[in-house]
């Protein structure tokens, strides 16, 4: 006899007497037992989500059937409810939780939430891949010493589209990662501190003795914190972690990367605010042990830090300690609000061996920021576009070029134009359409090369050394050393200081005068000839050989 889509065999009774058969092609027989456990609710254990009734014996339950084989069970909560819980929540074995909607309000002073076994290693972690955590809110955990706490090789642990309101308390984390997590990701998920709240902290990558090994990825994240109490928004120590396309804001600070073992953390398209009590900036690098952050990048995001409005000194970037330092950062098309004007964007100590550092297009105001980072005679320079100096640095033995190619046509220029912040031309180096390289200042050749290696003066050449001068006329091609007064130019001159002498080129031909014996020495050469032999001895032309 058929019953409600189920086939029920004679003289046999329960569940595992039921068969149940979707009508649908392929579909095959099952046990009503083996369909009851594709998904565990906890409401099968007793939990009554009305927001007043503890669960904690009801979820001490579920975990128990979930830790009692390998089988990774979807795990449901009753949709929309709020679940009040003082403990019970201890999932070891493999999972997939959907909250449906549901709020778990935890009341206890333990974990949260403790998620998997501890006493893995490198090895058996592979067996226990399958964390995941979605679709519903954490509140609650005033007294709770950490929130949702992911066990050491837990590594691949999910948490999507999870809403923590008002969670935890300023000693603890939302979301807590203990070691060796080694794909962390937290996907469209939110955190509400409300002004009434009395403060909390978010996210947590401890990474305790694991060398970098746990890689946190934030993406899509809303998380504002009203509190006057403040809390750490996302604090991560892993190599190449990201954060990314967020909101973080409120938060003292918002975001915290590591030192030691951060390498390459990235931060791109984040939306953040510092607030009054902030006291430090949108994001901190180092940690309390004074290790120095590496290979920071820091692209694409806009953060108030409000000093116009709090009057404090907020930088965007700020050490951790006064014995932080920071390397090889990247800091990229930034925007930052609310600073004061010759306030630093990058707060740095003053301590040597922070090299490497480049920024390019941080904007303020409207325009490039007035002042990238605080000054200290040990803090070295950055390069790039807003920074002190442009480095090219080759770390290998070997030949380095700058290759600068023109365009369509070789008429095209091409060389090195330096500005002021104004725009006006400070001078050039440059390939001009005749072929010839040239040092241009306030538009005119100064020299420029000729297409046999020689170099050609387009004025007096000025070597200063000595006191009052008289310079010979321009365009004369006249070369001038200061010390000498009273000096007209010949075709070629040479003036040195009193004491030496003056060396000359002329139609009479090549004279020496001066010097300490006073004597004038003549050579004069026919036409296809040229003067060899000269002879210059602490500063005076002692002799002049024949013509050639």
């Amino acid at each position: 006899m058929l019953l409600c889509g189920a086939a029920i065999a004679s003289a046999q009774t329960g569940a595992d007497q039921i068969t149940t058969l979707l009508r649908t092609t392929g579909a095959v027989t099952r046990t009503q037992t083996a369909k009851n456990y594709d998904i565990l609710n906890a409401a099968d254990f007793g939990a009554v989500c009305d927001g007043t009734t503890d669960n904690n014996g009801a979820f001490t339950k579920l975990a128990a059937a979930v830790n009692a084989t390998s089988t990774i069970y979807e795990i449901r909560m009753p949709a929309g409810g709020t679940c009040k819980y003082s403990g019970g929540l201890t999932l070891q074995n493999q999972f997939v939780l959907d909250l449906s909607g549901a709020v778990l309000n935890y009341t206890g002073s333990a974990h949260a939430m403790d998620i998997g076994p501890t006493g893995l290693n490198a090895t058996t972690a592979w067996n226990y891949l399958t964390y995941v955590i979605k679709n519903g809110s954490f509140t609650g955990g005033a007294s709770m010493t950490q929130g949702l706490y992911f066990n050491a090789y837990i590594t691949q642990p999910r948490v999507i589209n999870v809403h923590f309101w008002n969670f935890g308390n300023t000693t603890a984390y939302g979301l807590y990662f203990y070691s060796q997590n080694w794909d962390i990701l937290i996907d469209q998920c939110r955190f509400t501190g409300t002004p009434s709240s009395s403060g909390a902290n978010w996210i947590m990558v401890a990474g305790t003795g694991d060398s970098g090994q746990s890689r946190l990825r934030v993406t899509h994240a809303l998380g504002t914190q009203q509190a006057s109490a403040g809390g750490v928004g996302i604090y991560t120590t892993g190599f190449n972690s990201e954060i990314s396309d967020s909101k973080i804001e409120g938060f003292t600070p918002n975001i915290q990367v590591g030192g030691g073992n951060s390498f390459g953390t990235v931060i791109s398209n984040v939306y953040m605010e510092a607030t009054l009590n902030a006291a430090k900036g949108c994001i901190i690098y180092g940690d309390a042990s004074g290790n120095w952050n590496q290979n920071l990048i820091v692209k694409h995001t806009y953060c108030n830090v409000h000093n116009t409005d709090f009057g404090t000194s907020n930088a965007f970037l700020y050490p951790a300690l006064a014995t932080t330092g920071l390397q090889y950062a990247q800091i990229e098309g930034n925007f930052i609000n609310g600073k004061t004007a010759g306030a630093a964007m990058i707060a740095q100590n003053n301590v040597a061996s922070q090299t490497g550092n480049y920024a390019w297009n941080n904007t303020s105001g409207g325009s490039l920021v007035d002042v990238l980072h605080t000054a200290g005679g040990s803090i070295a320079n950055w390069s790039g576009m807003g920074g002190d100096e442009v480095d090219f640095f080759n770390p290998l033995d070997a030949t380095e070029y700058i290759v600068l190619k023109a365009g369509k046509t070789a008429n095209q220029y091409e060389g090195i134009t330096a500005e002021d912040r104004s725009g006006n031309v400070l001078g050039q180096f440059e390939m001009g359409s005749d072929s010839r390289w040239h040092l241009v200042v306030n538009g005119n050749s100064a020299l420029y090369t000729n297409t046999d290696g020689s170099v050609q003066f387009g004025g007096a050449i000025n070597v200063p050394g000595g006191t009052t001068t008289t310079a010979p006329n321009s365009g004369s091609g006249a070369l001038f050393v200061n010390g000498v007064t009273g000096q007209t130019a010949d075709p070629l001159q040479v003036a040195v200081p009193p004491g030496g002498n003056v060396f000359s080129v002329s139609a009479a031909g090549v004279v020496r005068s001066g010097g300490s014996t006073g004597a004038t020495t003549t050579v004069t050469c026919g036409a296809g000839t040229h003067i060899s032999g000269i002879t210059v001895v602490g500063g005076i032309v002692t002799a002049v050989g024949a013509c050639n």
